[in-house]
C-alpha cells in the first residue's frame, strides 16, 4: 500500500545518496497515520531522533492528529508531553487538533477547559 511505497521511496533516496529531511519524515508520519499504522508512525519519530533530525511541531501534530482520530487522547496527551520535553512547543494547530479530538470523543467539557486554558482564563 501507500506505506510500503513511501518506505520504498525513502530507501531509494538513501541508496541514491539523498538524505531524508524533516519534510520527508513528516510526510512518512502522515502516510502511516492515514493508514492507521500508529506504531510505525511513533517508531518514525524515534528514528528521526536517532538520526539527528528532530521532529518539529508539524511532525508531532501530525501524529497527535492520528492519535486523536483513533480516540487515543491519552496517547495524544503523552505525545504533547514528549514534544514539550523535546523543546518543541505546541502551536495553535496542535491545540485545535486536541480540541477537535475531544469534541469528536464527546468530551465537550475537556474541549472547553482546553480552550479556556489557551486563553489563560
Amino acid at each position: 500500500g501507500d506505506t510500503d511505497s513511501v518506505r520504498g521511496a525513502l530507501k531509494r533516496m538513501e541508496y541514491a545518496g539523498i538524505a531524508p529531511n524533516i519534510a520527508t519524515y513528516s510526510t512518512l508520519v502522515k502516510v502511516l497515520c492515514d493508514a492507521g499504522n500508529m506504531d510505525a508512525a511513533r517508531a518514525t519519530i524515534q528514528e528521526m531522533k536517532a538520526v539527528h533530525i528532530p521532529p518539529n511541531v508539524v511532525t508531532y501534530t501530525t501524529l497527535i492528529k492520528g492519535l486523536c482520530d483513533r480516540h487515543d487522547m491519552a496517547g495524544a496527551y503523552a505525545l504533547v508531553e514528549e514534544m514539550e520535553q523535546s523543546g518543541v512547543s505546541p502551536n495553535i494547530v496542535t491545540y485545535n487538533t486536541l480540541i477537535k479530538g475531544l469534541c469528536n470523543q464527546g468530551d465537550t467539557e475537556g474541549a472547553v477547559a482546553m480552550l479556556q486554558g489557551m486563553k489563560g482564563t
